[in-house]
């Protein structure tokens, strides 16, 4: 491994080289029972094993899913290790890079599309990182997976693509959940449903992450009054497209909340000119 790219409370990812000189993301995932939890070597590499297959399956549907290509387990060490395609950015550095690209954009008295001071990042940006989070919140609704915990650290960019890296497959054997609200996910990105214990987790939970992830397009912030409202002392949105969506995502209970085909429906993921 050469250089350490990130991480949290249960591993880090690692860039590295590959015995034939290619480059690769590691993911080091802590298993020796530090974080809390005991796990049976069968379950994890069972996990492991339905987390690859499922990224094939996908791959041949969508460019939106990262390349998977196996895993280990150092168990001296109490890891588990899996290898993957390396990109580039994260959605969150992304994100971050295009917000100071408007700011330099504004400046310049020459431009032609001055942004709304509403708008975080352009919205022809926002609406390019959106089709393909529709994209990614669909392909995974197809396959049945509720992931729980989709947010900009594990969106990943290639290039103009951008793919999520982790399924959620594998890190819920790790984490120890299940179907019900344990306390998985990251706040203000997750569903309030993921940190309420005995809840019920539906599909409906990647509907608020997406609403989320939107929403600090947008504004650069988090829905930490679990509302679409903006955060105090900013503007709502000029857009009335966005502004539905946010509204109709970010609904504390499930139940309210916009469905997978009413989201790929909507003018803002269906129609080009919809911004």
């Amino acid at each position: 491994m050469v250089r350490r790219l990130g991480g949290g409370a249960f591993g880090s990812v690692w860039s590295a080289t590959t015995s034939r000189g290619h480059s690769a993301a590691v993911k080091a995932i802590d298993i020796s029972g530090r974080s809390g939890n005991q796990f049976d070597a069968t379950t994890l590499m069972e996990s492991f094993e339905k987390e690859i297959k499922m990224a094939y399956r996908m791959r041949k549907e969508t460019r939106h899913v990262v390349t998977i290509f196996g895993f280990d387990f150092d168990m001296a060490k109490g890891l588990a290790l899996m290898a993957m395609e390396l990109g580039g950015d994260t959605l969150t550095v992304r994100i971050e890079k295009l917000h100071a690209m408007k700011d330099m954009q504004r400046l310049n008295l020459d431009t032609a599309e001055m942004t709304p001071v509403t708008d975080y990042i352009s919205p022809r940006d926002r609406k390019n990182i959106w089709i393909q989070l529709a994209n990614i919140v669909q392909i995974l609704h197809r396959h049945h997976i509720v992931h729980r915990d989709m947010k900009p650290d594990n969106l990943v960019f290639f290039g103009h693509i951008m793919k999520i890296v982790d399924l959620g497959i594998a890190q819920k054997v790790v984490r120890g959940s299940d179907a019900n609200g344990s306390g998985i996910g990251t706040p203000y990105f997750s569903a309030p449903e993921c940190f309420t214990t005995g809840a019920q987790i539906s599909p409906k939970a990647d509907i608020w992450s997406a609403g989320a992830i939107l929403y600090n397009m947008t504004y650069g912030d988090v829905p930490k009054e679990e509302s679409s409202r903006p955060p105090n002392g900013q503007r709502p949105t000029h857009s009335r497209h966005v502004a539905d969506v946010l509204h109709r995502t970010l609904q504390y209970e499930a139940h309210q909340r916009a469905t997978h085909a009413w989201l790929a429906r909507h003018p803002y993921t269906s129609s080009p000119s919809a911004l």
